[in-house]
């Protein structure tokens, strides 16, 4: 008997037993009152409340039970606790009678003693009928019952009450065999009766079961000829081409129209054909499909290639599975032509190859962003622009790499985007340096396959060297008459300095000659024109100094390294204390025409500079051209100077720094000073092989020298 079957009858025993426990307390409770009502005259009302209020608290228990047993009653509630529960209770109600005998019973009087006993009797066999569904309810509350009287009877009434004591304890056993033997009958009409049902259940579940296999089978009958329907529907309809073929030796059984269309072949050259004769162009594609079949029953997108009617060869996928009848084992494939397919991913590999190395290689930046800006990606040339890692630039808004001021033309031109609008312009993007970088984006929107705009790409250049240029050039006039003034001036100060003054002194001599020759004294007058003409000599090599300094004859007539030793010697005249060094290495012909001025220029200022603020010994100017280019070069060992403090003051201009660059930059050259206080300057120019192709916008920088 399993546990779940013992249960269920121990559940069943204790239903029928709760059944009768409101009429047999009710019994009970009507019995107390008649025995109390009996015995009111002759017994101490004391003890016949005290006993009746125990009575009253069984009852008000029992009672208690019932109501929350009936709760449970049709669950499957455990039948451990509550079948407890009731022998406890019935234990205390047998003891509560059992303790009637000592309280209320007047054993000394025959006639209620006999009485008392006659009542027990009867109880105790109601109470037995009652409890008999419940093994041992009716001992544990006959005993504790019964065996008072019993005890109190053979106390107090001599031989009689012996005899009625023993005739207690025979009644005791005798209700009790009656309680066994019921309580047996009971317990196994309760099990034949579960038994019983689930035997019609079994017999229900096994028609049921019989009817839906029935069912099922006429069902699976009519799906199976649907099926068979489908099947032939799909294998004839079907795109693609389904073959049905032996595993042993690839014999093909059967083929759809769709592989007569695919192959070119008619059903007669296939049937009875191998897959080898016929089909795999190489012999090692149809053995590894036939492992992979035979090990694990199916194959799923194998690649391989076949060949048509015609000799051409087509690209096809295969999915198959193993079919085994009970004659042999069977291959169900389905074959797809993906010729065009792969041909058009190819085609679309190498576009996307092409894109991504013009990309990558562009000269110009790449910018792709999502309908919230945020950046999806960017090309190499673009990190550049913006002086960041493409990590760093990916997932961030594009509102992070400009100002405030740059970030309104960047909302504005996303509104356009939203209109489907392509645009060009301008704008400012901040690098991590806070420096600018100024840019010309070419903005399209970028629209998926349902032409639903999805975000924007941008093409960008770097036009900060334009936008510099730019500048520059709008500078240049304003440039040009500074420069015209400053030369106005220098020219003023030497003529003021040396013809004007000689013109002066000539004037004053003149005037000396004249008074003299009045008052007669030709000799005096002959003497001083004398002593004035070596003064007149001086301002006439004073004047041919100036105007040879503005265009000298010789850098027209003989080239630049004539030019600068000629004007060597017109500085060593002025200045006497400088010890000058030309040094010239190079073919000169190999000097472009139109730099002979922008070199002989530079070397000019920078001589200038040296003699008059240097206070240098020794200077050195060299001229190099080689394959690589052509470079100057003019050091001192004079005082030199800060440079920081100087470029950011009016001294660059005045020293002609700025004038020096610009003649370096017009040709494509490239100007640097290298200075520190006590450690003498160098002045350094240089044009690369092709200056003379270039168009004035070479870099220029500054170094100073540390």
């Amino acid at each position: 008997m399993s546990e779940d079957f013992r249960q269920r009858i121990q559940r069943e025993q204790i239903r029928l037993a709760m059944e009768q426990l409101p009429t047999m307390q009710g019994a009970s409770l009507f019995v107390a009152l008649v025995l109390c009502f009996a015995v009111g005259h002759v017994v101490p009302h004391v003890n016949i409340f005290a006993w009746g209020a125990l009575v009253l608290l069984v009852s008000f228990g029992r009672f208690a039970l019932y109501r929350r047993f009936d709760k449970v009653r049709d669950g499957s509630f455990p039948a451990g606790p509550w079948k407890s529960a009731y022998l406890i209770l019935t234990l205390i109600s047998g003891t509560v009678w059992g303790l009637s005998a000592f309280l209320i019973l007047p054993a000394d009087n025959l006639e209620f003693t006999s009485f008392f006993v006659l009542v027990m009797g009867g109880l105790t066999a109601g109470t037995a009928l009652s409890h008999v569904s419940i093994r041992f309810a009716s001992t544990v509350w006959a005993v504790p019952a019964l065996i008072p009287y019993a005890i109190r009877c053979a106390m107090l009434n001599g031989r009689l009450g012996s005899i009625v004591s023993l005739l207690i304890v025979v009644y005791l056993l005798a209700v009790q065999k009656h309680a066994f033997s019921h309580g047996r009958f009971l317990t196994s009409s309760i099990a034949l009766r579960f038994e019983n049902l689930n035997l019609l259940e079994e017999v229900k579940r096994a028609n049921d079961s019989l009817g839906r296999e029935i069912t099922e089978r006429k069902a699976a009958q009519e799906m199976l000829g649907q099926s068979e329907e489908k099947f032939r529907l799909i294998f004839q309809t079907s795109p693609d081409s389904i073959i049905v073929s032996r595993l042993s030796d690839g014999m093909y059984l059967d083929i759809s129209d769709a592989f007569i269309g695919m192959t070119g072949y008619t059903r007669d050259e296939v049937i009875g054909r191998t897959a080898l004769e016929l089909f795999w162009n190489v012999p090692v594609d149809r053995e590894r499909f036939v492992t992979q079949i035979r090990n694990v029953g199916f194959v799923e997108d194998l690649e391989g290639k076949f060949t048509t009617k015609d000799g051409s060869i087509r690209t096809g996928v295969i999915s198959s599975r193993l079919l085994r009848t009970n004659q042999e084992e069977l291959i169900l494939t389905i074959l797809r032509d993906v010729t065009e397919r792969k041909m058009m991913e190819e085609s679309l590999r190498e576009s996307d190859l092409r894109f991504k190395t013009i990309l990558q290689t562009a000269n110009e930046g790449f910018w792709l962003i999502d309908n919230n800006t945020a950046t999806i990606d960017v090309n190499p040339r673009m990190c550049e622009i913006l002086d960041r890692n493409r990590e760093d630039i990916k997932g961030r808004k594009i509102y992070e790499f400009v100002d405030n001021q740059n970030r309104v033309i960047f909302e504005q031109q996303i509104k356009s985007r939203e209109h489907g609008l392509s645009a060009s312009y301008e704008i400012a993007l901040s690098r991590p340096d806070a420096s600018h970088v100024y840019c010309n984006f070419n903005v399209s929107p970028l629209l998926n396959g349902a032409g639903d705009k999805v975000g924007s790409f941008a093409m960008v250049s770097d036009i900060t060297e334009r936008k510099q240029a730019e500048r520059r050039l709008r500078e240049i006039p304003s440039m040009l008459i500074e420069a015209q003034e400053e030369e106005r001036k220098r020219l003023a100060a030497e003529l003021h300095d040396s013809i004007g003054q000689t013109l002066a002194a000539l004037k004053f001599r003149l005037e000396f000659i004249l008074d003299i020759l009045r008052k007669g004294e030709k000799n005096a007058a002959i003497r001083a024109i004398e002593e004035f003409v070596p003064v007149l000599q001086r301002s006439i090599e004073e004047t041919r100094a100036i105007y040879m300094g503005l265009r000298p004859r010789v850098l027209e007539d003989f080239g630049v390294i004539s030019a600068l030793r000629w004007y060597r010697e017109e500085m060593l005249k002025l200045y006497p204390e400088r010890h000058i060094e030309i040094y010239f290495s190079g073919d000169e012909s190999q000097i472009p025409g139109p730099l002979n001025i922008p070199i002989f220029r530079i070397a000019q200022e920078a001589l200038n500079n040296t003699a008059k603020h240097s206070k240098a010994e020794w200077v050195d100017v060299s001229l190099s051209v080689d394959t690589n280019g052509i470079e100057l070069k003019v050091s001192d060992d004079g005082i030199g100077m800060n440079l920081e403090q100087i470029l950011t003051c009016d001294t660059a201009r005045s020293l002609g720094l700025d004038g020096m660059r610009e003649r370096a930059e017009m040709f494509g050259g490239t100007l640097a000073i290298e200075s520190a206080p006590g450690e003498g300057t160098t002045v350094r120019a240089w044009w690369t092989s092709k200056a003379e192709e270039q168009t004035g916008e070479g870099k220029s920088y500054y170094l100073d020298g540390k």
